[in-house]
């Protein structure tokens, strides 16, 4: 859904906080060959249409995902702390052409080092619920 991709990148673009934590930037899907770390991805994972009698909505499922090449996990720890100061809970800051945003909740976070290539992800996920205008 582009209307949801392009509010929740948005949210992101007007964010100085996340954007420094994020050198490398954020992308949809995935980041081009040769982004520099820190960045970040983010994936609609999946979307499900609810109807009422008198109401559309839709719930989406959305997981970002932060990396960083840092010895340490202090670079990605402080991405992921800058995303959910801007997403949990920002039901008032999401706009989403033709819908009213109702619902932006936070479900999981995991941490991963992965020792092969030596870096980190953090993994995020949130549920959106957005109601047709």
């Amino acid at each position: 859904m582009n209307v949801l991709r392009d509010g929740i990148y948005a949210m992101y673009d007007g964010n100085a906080t996340l954007k420094t934590a994020l050198a490398g930037g954020m992308h949809f899907e995935e980041a081009p060959q040769g982004t520099a770390f820190p960045y970040g991805t983010f994936h609609l994972i999946h979307g499900v249409p609810v109807y009422t009698f008198t109401e559309e909505s839709e719930v989406w499922m959305i997981q970002f995902s932060l990396f960083s090449e840092s010895s340490s996990a202090t670079e990605v720890e402080t991405a992921y702390t800058a995303l959910t100061a801007l997403y949990d809970h920002a039901e008032s800051s999401l706009s989403v052409t033709g819908y009213s945003s109702t619902i932006l909740e936070r479900d999981f976070q995991d941490l991963y080092h992965n020792d092969t290539d030596d870096f980190w992800q953090y993994s995020v996920g949130y549920t959106v619920r957005i109601q047709k205008d």
